[in-house]
Protein backbone atom coordinates (compact mmCIF):
# COMPACT_ATOMS: atom_id res chain seq x y z
CA UNK A 1 0.00 0.00 0.00
CA UNK A 2 0.88 3.57 -0.59
CA UNK A 3 2.94 5.51 2.16
CA UNK A 4 1.40 8.70 1.39
CA UNK A 5 -2.27 6.95 1.25
CA UNK A 6 -1.20 5.37 4.96
CA UNK A 7 -0.61 8.40 6.22
CA UNK A 8 -3.62 10.61 4.33
CA UNK A 9 -5.56 7.65 6.06
CA UNK A 10 -4.32 8.35 9.73
CA UNK A 11 -5.09 11.84 9.30
CA UNK A 12 -8.54 11.73 8.23
CA UNK A 13 -8.88 8.87 11.09
CA UNK A 14 -7.53 11.49 13.63
CA UNK A 15 -9.56 14.95 12.27
CA UNK A 16 -13.06 12.97 11.41
CA UNK A 17 -13.94 13.54 15.58
CA UNK A 18 -12.82 17.27 15.01
CA UNK A 19 -15.03 17.85 11.97
CA UNK A 20 -18.11 15.79 12.81
CA UNK A 21 -18.18 17.22 16.48
CA UNK A 22 -17.83 20.62 14.97
CA UNK A 23 -20.07 20.15 12.42
CA UNK A 24 -23.01 19.13 14.64
CA UNK A 25 -22.17 22.78 16.78
CA UNK A 26 -22.67 24.48 13.62
CA UNK A 27 -25.66 23.31 12.73
CA UNK A 28 -27.03 23.82 16.24
CA UNK A 29 -25.55 27.38 16.63
CA UNK A 30 -26.86 28.20 13.21
CA UNK A 31 -30.32 26.61 14.88
CA UNK A 32 -29.82 29.14 17.62
CA UNK A 33 -29.46 31.98 15.79
CA UNK A 34 -32.25 31.68 13.91
CA UNK A 35 -34.14 31.30 16.82
CA UNK A 36 -33.27 34.26 18.46
CA UNK A 37 -34.16 36.61 15.47
CA UNK A 38 -37.90 34.40 15.73
CA UNK A 39 -37.67 35.78 20.17
CA UNK A 40 -36.68 39.49 18.74
CA UNK A 41 -37.81 39.83 15.11
CA UNK A 42 -40.65 38.00 15.45
CA UNK A 43 -39.74 36.49 12.03
CA UNK A 44 -36.95 33.96 11.16
CA UNK A 45 -35.60 35.22 8.31
CA UNK A 46 -36.09 38.61 8.35
CA UNK A 47 -31.95 39.82 9.13
CA UNK A 48 -30.70 36.62 7.82
CA UNK A 49 -29.60 38.82 4.41
CA UNK A 50 -28.51 41.51 6.59
CA UNK A 51 -26.51 39.56 8.82
CA UNK A 52 -25.07 37.37 6.40
CA UNK A 53 -21.76 38.28 7.43
CA UNK A 54 -21.92 38.36 11.28
CA UNK A 55 -23.61 34.46 11.38
CA UNK A 56 -20.53 32.82 10.11
CA UNK A 57 -18.29 34.46 12.97
CA UNK A 58 -20.23 33.69 15.58
CA UNK A 59 -20.73 29.93 14.56
CA UNK A 60 -16.90 29.99 14.38
CA UNK A 61 -16.78 31.56 17.81
CA UNK A 62 -19.22 28.82 18.93
CA UNK A 63 -16.70 26.62 17.72
CA UNK A 64 -13.96 28.12 18.53
CA UNK A 65 -15.40 28.50 22.12
CA UNK A 66 -16.10 24.69 22.13
CA UNK A 67 -12.49 23.73 21.25
CA UNK A 68 -10.93 26.06 23.45
CA UNK A 69 -12.57 24.55 26.70
CA UNK A 70 -11.76 21.03 25.31
CA UNK A 71 -7.86 22.10 25.00
CA UNK A 72 -8.15 23.96 28.42
CA UNK A 73 -10.09 20.98 30.01
CA UNK A 74 -6.82 18.93 28.34
CA UNK A 75 -4.17 21.42 29.31
CA UNK A 76 -5.18 21.29 32.97
CA UNK A 77 -5.92 17.91 33.86
CA UNK A 78 -2.23 17.35 31.96
CA UNK A 79 -0.93 19.81 33.76
CA UNK A 80 -2.27 19.61 37.39
CA UNK A 81 -3.74 16.20 37.66
CA UNK A 82 -0.98 14.71 39.86
CA UNK A 83 -0.44 18.06 42.25
CA UNK A 84 -4.40 19.14 42.86
CA UNK A 85 -7.80 17.82 44.13
CA UNK A 86 -10.21 17.22 41.63
CA UNK A 87 -12.75 20.17 43.24
CA UNK A 88 -9.32 22.52 43.08
CA UNK A 89 -8.43 21.27 39.08
CA UNK A 90 -12.66 21.93 38.49
CA UNK A 91 -12.76 25.49 39.85
CA UNK A 92 -9.40 26.00 38.02
CA UNK A 93 -10.99 24.78 34.47
CA UNK A 94 -14.46 26.69 35.01
CA UNK A 95 -11.73 29.87 36.03
CA UNK A 96 -9.96 30.08 32.79
CA UNK A 97 -12.83 29.10 30.47
CA UNK A 98 -15.04 31.81 32.11
CA UNK A 99 -11.89 34.35 31.11
CA UNK A 100 -11.34 32.56 27.85
CA UNK A 101 -15.52 33.22 26.93
CA UNK A 102 -14.63 36.86 28.04
CA UNK A 103 -11.89 37.52 25.61
CA UNK A 104 -13.69 35.83 22.96
CA UNK A 105 -17.00 37.70 23.17
CA UNK A 106 -14.91 41.13 23.41
CA UNK A 107 -13.11 39.46 20.28
CA UNK A 108 -16.34 38.39 18.13
CA UNK A 109 -18.80 41.80 19.72
CA UNK A 110 -16.52 44.54 19.68
CA UNK A 111 -13.84 44.00 17.79
CA UNK A 112 -15.04 42.23 14.41
CA UNK A 113 -18.40 43.50 14.61
CA UNK A 114 -19.07 46.27 16.63
CA UNK A 115 -22.67 47.28 17.63
CA UNK A 116 -24.97 49.16 19.86
CA UNK A 117 -25.36 46.81 23.46
CA UNK A 118 -29.24 46.32 22.06
CA UNK A 119 -31.91 43.58 23.48
CA UNK A 120 -30.85 41.34 20.43
CA UNK A 121 -27.71 41.38 21.54
CA UNK A 122 -28.31 40.86 25.72
CA UNK A 123 -30.60 37.58 24.21
CA UNK A 124 -27.71 36.62 21.81
CA UNK A 125 -25.25 36.53 24.18
CA UNK A 126 -27.03 34.86 26.80
CA UNK A 127 -28.17 32.00 24.70
CA UNK A 128 -25.16 31.80 23.20
CA UNK A 129 -23.51 31.12 26.50
CA UNK A 130 -25.68 28.99 27.70
CA UNK A 131 -25.52 26.83 24.31
CA UNK A 132 -21.41 26.92 24.70
CA UNK A 133 -21.76 25.70 27.76
CA UNK A 134 -24.13 23.05 27.64
CA UNK A 135 -21.77 21.93 24.26
CA UNK A 136 -18.85 21.74 26.38
CA UNK A 137 -20.69 20.24 29.07
CA UNK A 138 -21.48 17.02 27.22
CA UNK A 139 -17.94 16.86 25.39
CA UNK A 140 -16.32 16.96 28.81
CA UNK A 141 -18.66 15.26 30.19
CA UNK A 142 -17.94 12.45 26.98
CA UNK A 143 -14.24 12.78 27.42
CA UNK A 144 -14.81 11.86 30.76
CA UNK A 145 -16.30 9.27 30.44
CA UNK A 146 -13.98 7.83 28.28
CA UNK A 147 -11.38 8.56 30.22
CA UNK A 148 -12.62 6.52 33.03
CA UNK A 149 -13.37 3.74 30.68
CA UNK A 150 -9.60 3.60 29.58
CA UNK A 151 -8.77 3.32 33.51
CA UNK A 152 -11.27 0.82 34.12
CA UNK A 153 -9.68 -1.41 30.99
CA UNK A 154 -6.73 -0.16 32.34
CA UNK A 155 -7.39 -1.91 35.55
CA UNK A 156 -8.76 -4.95 34.62
CA UNK A 157 -6.01 -5.20 32.22
CA UNK A 158 -3.81 -5.25 35.52
CA UNK A 159 -6.28 -7.66 37.19
CA UNK A 160 -6.09 -10.37 34.98
CA UNK A 161 -2.09 -9.96 34.93
CA UNK A 162 -2.41 -10.41 38.77
CA UNK A 163 -4.72 -13.56 38.28
CA UNK A 164 -2.72 -14.92 35.45
CA UNK A 165 0.62 -14.39 37.91
CA UNK A 166 -1.23 -15.99 40.76
CA UNK A 167 -2.06 -18.57 39.19
CA UNK A 168 0.71 -20.16 37.35
CA UNK A 169 2.38 -19.40 40.70
CA UNK A 170 0.47 -21.64 42.13
CA UNK A 171 0.82 -24.77 39.81
CA UNK A 172 4.16 -24.10 39.51
CA UNK A 173 4.07 -24.59 43.27
CA UNK A 174 2.73 -28.03 42.85
CA UNK A 175 5.14 -29.52 39.85
CA UNK A 176 7.84 -30.12 41.28
CA UNK A 177 6.24 -31.53 44.57
CA UNK A 178 4.58 -34.12 42.64
CA UNK A 179 8.19 -34.81 40.41
CA UNK A 180 9.53 -35.69 42.94
CA UNK A 181 7.43 -38.36 44.52
CA UNK A 182 7.08 -39.66 41.35
CA UNK A 183 11.02 -40.03 40.58
CA UNK A 184 11.05 -42.07 44.46
CA UNK A 185 7.99 -44.31 43.05
CA UNK A 186 10.56 -44.99 40.30
CA UNK A 187 13.77 -45.58 41.75
CA UNK A 188 11.88 -47.98 44.15
CA UNK A 189 10.46 -50.10 40.77
CA UNK A 190 13.86 -50.05 39.34
CA UNK A 191 15.34 -52.23 42.69
CA UNK A 192 12.14 -54.27 42.66
CA UNK A 193 11.27 -55.37 38.67
CA UNK A 194 12.98 -53.75 35.89
CA UNK A 195 10.24 -55.25 33.62
CA UNK A 196 7.60 -53.30 35.55
CA UNK A 197 10.36 -50.51 35.62
CA UNK A 198 10.40 -49.95 31.70
CA UNK A 199 6.30 -49.45 31.86
CA UNK A 200 6.64 -47.01 34.70
CA UNK A 201 9.07 -44.83 32.41
CA UNK A 202 6.68 -44.53 29.62
CA UNK A 203 3.80 -44.02 32.11
CA UNK A 204 6.00 -41.30 34.06
CA UNK A 205 7.01 -39.42 30.73
CA UNK A 206 3.27 -39.01 29.40
CA UNK A 207 2.64 -36.94 32.97
CA UNK A 208 5.58 -35.14 32.87
CA UNK A 209 4.41 -34.36 29.19
CA UNK A 210 1.18 -33.40 30.35
CA UNK A 211 2.34 -31.47 33.31
CA UNK A 212 4.48 -29.26 30.62
CA UNK A 213 2.01 -28.96 28.53
CA UNK A 214 -0.83 -28.07 31.23
CA UNK A 215 1.66 -25.66 33.05
CA UNK A 216 0.74 -22.62 31.22
CA UNK A 217 -3.22 -23.31 31.04
CA UNK A 218 -5.69 -22.47 33.38
CA UNK A 219 -8.24 -24.91 32.73
CA UNK A 220 -8.13 -28.68 30.90
CA UNK A 221 -11.09 -30.89 29.57
CA UNK A 222 -11.75 -32.97 31.92
CA UNK A 223 -11.34 -36.25 29.64
CA UNK A 224 -7.57 -34.94 29.53
CA UNK A 225 -7.40 -34.72 33.40
CA UNK A 226 -8.84 -37.96 33.51
CA UNK A 227 -7.00 -39.80 31.18
CA UNK A 228 -3.94 -38.24 33.17
CA UNK A 229 -4.64 -39.48 36.03
CA UNK A 230 -5.21 -43.17 35.12
CA UNK A 231 -1.83 -43.01 34.12
CA UNK A 232 -0.77 -41.65 37.48
CA UNK A 233 -3.19 -44.29 39.68
CA UNK A 234 -1.12 -46.85 37.52
CA UNK A 235 2.47 -45.58 39.55
CA UNK A 236 0.49 -46.16 42.49
CA UNK A 237 -0.83 -49.55 41.99
CA UNK A 238 2.27 -51.21 40.23
CA UNK A 239 3.95 -49.79 44.14
CA UNK A 240 0.99 -51.10 46.12
CA UNK A 241 -0.71 -53.86 44.80
CA UNK A 242 -4.03 -55.13 46.02
CA UNK A 243 -3.47 -52.73 48.99
CA UNK A 244 -4.87 -49.93 46.68
CA UNK A 245 -8.23 -49.64 45.03
CA UNK A 246 -9.14 -46.18 43.28
CA UNK A 247 -12.82 -46.78 41.54
CA UNK A 248 -13.14 -44.10 38.44
CA UNK A 249 -17.11 -43.24 37.48
CA UNK A 250 -17.35 -44.18 33.83
CA UNK A 251 -19.57 -40.98 33.47
CA UNK A 252 -16.99 -38.62 34.34
CA UNK A 253 -15.55 -39.28 30.94
CA UNK A 254 -18.81 -38.37 28.85
CA UNK A 255 -18.86 -35.11 30.70
CA UNK A 256 -17.98 -31.66 28.22
CA UNK A 257 -16.56 -29.49 30.77
CA UNK A 258 -13.26 -28.13 32.06
CA UNK A 259 -11.06 -28.15 35.57
CA UNK A 260 -7.81 -26.75 37.10
CA UNK A 261 -5.02 -29.01 35.65
CA UNK A 262 -3.96 -31.50 38.26
CA UNK A 263 -6.39 -30.97 40.48
CA UNK A 264 -7.66 -34.85 40.87
CA UNK A 265 -4.05 -35.78 41.21
CA UNK A 266 -3.89 -33.25 43.87
CA UNK A 267 -6.82 -34.91 45.71
CA UNK A 268 -5.42 -38.23 45.14
CA UNK A 269 -2.18 -38.05 46.53
CA UNK A 270 -3.89 -36.21 49.64
CA UNK A 271 -5.56 -39.48 50.31
CA UNK A 272 -2.26 -41.58 49.48
CA UNK A 273 -0.20 -38.87 51.52
CA UNK A 274 -2.55 -39.27 54.97
CA UNK A 275 -4.03 -42.73 55.06
CA UNK A 276 -2.11 -46.16 55.33
CA UNK A 277 -2.25 -48.44 52.93
CA UNK A 278 -1.74 -51.79 53.79
CA UNK A 279 -3.40 -55.36 51.80
CA UNK A 280 -5.54 -56.15 55.41
CA UNK A 281 -7.21 -53.17 55.13
CA UNK A 282 -6.74 -51.56 51.48
CA UNK A 283 -7.53 -47.71 50.88
CA UNK A 284 -9.85 -47.51 48.52
CA UNK A 285 -11.09 -43.71 46.84
CA UNK A 286 -13.68 -43.35 44.81
CA UNK A 287 -13.97 -40.95 42.10
CA UNK A 288 -17.05 -40.03 40.66
CA UNK A 289 -19.80 -37.17 39.93
CA UNK A 290 -22.13 -35.29 42.25
CA UNK A 291 -24.55 -32.39 40.64
CA UNK A 292 -22.09 -30.17 38.66
CA UNK A 293 -19.07 -31.71 41.26
CA UNK A 294 -16.36 -34.73 41.15
CA UNK A 295 -16.68 -36.30 44.51
CA UNK A 296 -13.45 -37.65 45.70
CA UNK A 297 -14.05 -40.20 48.29
CA UNK A 298 -11.77 -42.56 50.38
CA UNK A 299 -12.29 -44.74 53.71
CA UNK A 300 -10.44 -43.20 56.21
CA UNK A 301 -7.11 -45.13 57.41
CA UNK A 302 -5.19 -41.82 59.36
CA UNK A 303 -1.71 -42.57 59.59
CA UNK A 304 -0.92 -41.88 63.49
CA UNK A 305 1.66 -39.42 63.01
CA UNK A 306 1.63 -37.27 59.20
CA UNK A 307 3.15 -33.77 58.71
CA UNK A 308 0.15 -31.88 57.01
CA UNK A 309 0.73 -28.42 56.26
CA UNK A 310 -2.70 -28.44 54.03
CA UNK A 311 -0.75 -27.23 50.80
CA UNK A 312 -2.71 -29.19 48.32
CA UNK A 313 -6.40 -28.40 49.66
CA UNK A 314 -5.63 -24.46 50.05
CA UNK A 315 -4.25 -24.49 46.76
CA UNK A 316 -7.08 -26.10 44.66
CA UNK A 317 -9.44 -23.59 46.87
CA UNK A 318 -7.14 -20.62 45.77
CA UNK A 319 -7.20 -21.69 42.15
CA UNK A 320 -10.98 -22.04 42.07
CA UNK A 321 -11.89 -18.76 43.40
CA UNK A 322 -9.37 -16.92 41.93
CA UNK A 323 -10.73 -18.48 38.35
CA UNK A 324 -14.21 -18.66 38.67
CA UNK A 325 -14.80 -17.05 42.52
CA UNK A 326 -15.98 -20.82 42.85
CA UNK A 327 -15.02 -22.95 46.39
CA UNK A 328 -14.37 -26.58 47.06
CA UNK A 329 -16.43 -28.42 49.89
CA UNK A 330 -14.82 -30.84 52.33
CA UNK A 331 -15.88 -33.46 54.94
CA UNK A 332 -14.50 -35.70 57.38
CA UNK A 333 -16.85 -38.15 59.33
CA UNK A 334 -15.42 -40.91 61.26
CA UNK A 335 -14.81 -43.37 58.42
CA UNK A 336 -14.58 -41.40 55.17
CA UNK A 337 -12.94 -38.02 53.66
CA UNK A 338 -14.87 -36.05 51.08
CA UNK A 339 -13.99 -33.57 48.63
CA UNK A 340 -16.23 -32.13 46.47
CA UNK A 341 -14.76 -29.96 43.68
CA UNK A 342 -16.72 -27.86 40.87
CA UNK A 343 -16.29 -28.56 37.17
CA UNK A 344 -16.24 -25.59 35.04
CA UNK A 345 -18.50 -25.73 31.95
CA UNK A 346 -16.31 -25.03 28.91
CA UNK A 347 -19.60 -23.87 26.77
Amino acid sequence: MNPKSDSMQRYLKVLKPFFIRNAIIAAIGFGILIFIDYIVEGSFFRNFIHMRHVYPLIIIGYILASEGTLWIDKWVSRKFASKSSLPDITLFKIGITLAFYFVLYHLFYFLITPEPFTRKTLVTISISIVYVILIDLILIISRYKDKLQKEKEANALLKEEKLKSDLHALQNQLNPHFLFNSLNVLVSEIYDDADKAVKYIGQLSDIFRYVLQSSDKFTVPLQKELEFLEAYIYLYKVRYGDALNIEIDENLKKIQAEIPPLVLQILVENCLKHNKIIPTDPLTIFIKQDNGYILVENNLLKKTETFSTTTGLTNIRRRYSLLKNMDIFVEETPTHFRVKVPVIDDR
